[in-house]
């Protein structure tokens, strides 16, 4: 499979422009620089280093430790912060150190290195993807919603409740997981996989 994506912004005229592409494993880019900064008026200051929120999950997120000699982060992963004890929410909390790595880590290394941003990474705390409980967000999708994060990376499925608080990129991978049992005549019970539980 090959992949092939275009990259689209939303111009200071609000119109999409196509600013790039991704085709036979390599990125093009209209600019060497993105564009925010100077499609933009002057007075708008950007910041370039972004807090980026992200859950474990195996082979998307995967979290190890420091090494233990170095206390730092090996090979093809990156620091990642890990709350180990709550303070309020002005103040944050206690974290921990840890070493991120993973297909999503691999997108993530690959964007902020084309368009030229840093990061602090980190673990959302309550390791959900994101669900609204009595009006209020949780998971990654609460922590860009409450603009604690202004990205989340990981294995997040699209849906319309969570498109109606938070845009999302275009899908980059489609797991088609399903059920399947064998055919027979007649009729089958759609509970029938699960045996005589």
């Amino acid at each position: 499979m090959h992949p092939k994506l275009v990259i689209i912004l939303l111009n200071k005229e609000r119109v999409w422009e196509k600013v790039g592409k991704w085709e036979a494993k390599k990125l093009t880019m209209k600019y060497h620089v993105w564009p925010r900064y100077y499609l933009f008026s002057e007075s708008e200051e950007e910041d370039d280093h972004l807090s980026i929120v992200t859950l474990e999950e195996a082979p998307f997120v995967i979290v190890e430790d420091v090494d233990s000699l170095s206390g730092t982060c090996m090979r093809n992963t990156v620091p990642c912060r890990k709350q180990v004890k709550a303070i309020n929410e002005t103040e944050g909390g206690i974290y921990i150190k840890r070493c991120c790595k993973g297909f999503c880590i691999d997108i993530l290394k690959k964007i902020a290195k084309y368009v030229k941003f840093t990061y602090d990474l980190y673990l959302v705390t309550n390791g959900k993807h994101g669900k609204k409980i009595n009006g209020t967000w949780n998971g990654l999708v609460g922590e860009v919603v409450r603009k604690k994060a202004q990205m989340a990376v990981g294995s997040l499925t699209i849906n319309e409740e969570r498109s109606e608080v938070v845009d999302f990129s275009v899908p980059f991978i489609e797991t088609g997981i399903s059920v399947m049992v064998s055919r027979s005549n007649g009729t089958v019970s759609p509970s029938a996989f699960l045996g005589n539980c």
